[in-house]
Parts: C-alpha cells; structure tokens; sequence
C-alpha cells in the first residue's frame, strides 16, 4: 500500500517484485517538499534507482502525480531479474496500480 508518510532521509525497506517473487528493497526520501519528493534505492536489486514524484496543480481541487525514474540494471544474472522485475512492462503495470490506489487514498 502507500503507507505512511517518510521524512526527508529516512530510511526504509519494502519486498518489491511480481507475484511471488520479491526482493528486498532498501530507499530514503530526499528532496522532500510541497511539489514532491525522491526516492532513492540505497540497496536493492537494481544498480541505480532515483524515482522523482512530482505533484502539479491542475486546478482548485485538482492534483496531477508526475512520476520520473532513472534507472540501470545490473550486469549478468541478476540483470535478468531485474529486466522481468522491473523492465517497462512490469513497470507499466506498477504504476498503473499505483494511480488507482493514490487515487483511492486521495478521494477519501
């Protein structure tokens, strides 16, 4: 789920994956503010993840979520995990979930 709301530098860790195969995940916020925040993998299956969620205002009671990510697989074995966990289709999935639980949260 979402969750609770983290601090700027606070570190967490979540299972991530596709059905049954997870991984653990180890993030910190960073650039925490009214217009959004970062995540940053610290530890984790990919060689780099830096996920930037921005919020715009798209009218008096209106909000968009604007998700960017940068992100590198490894190299070998564990690149090929990564590439079925977390490659554009799995990706597309993802966040497809994602917006419908914001959403959910957000018109309560």
């Amino acid at each position: 789920g979402l969750g609770r709301s983290r601090g700027l530098g606070e570190w967490y860790k979540r299972q991530v994956g596709l059905g049954p195969i997870q991984v653990e995940w180890t993030a910190c916020h960073e650039d925490v503010g009214p217009t959004g925040f970062v995540d940053m993998m610290v530890e984790g299956p990919m060689k780099h993840w830096r996920h930037t969620h921005r919020f715009v205002s798209t009218g008096e009671n209106s909000t968009r979520v604007e998700d960017h990510i940068e992100y590198a697989h490894p190299s070998g074995a564990a690149g090929l995990k990564t590439r079925l966990l977390f490659g554009a289709p799995a990706l597309r999935v993802l966040f497809a979930h994602r917006k419908r639980a914001t959403k959910r949260v957000c018109e309560r």
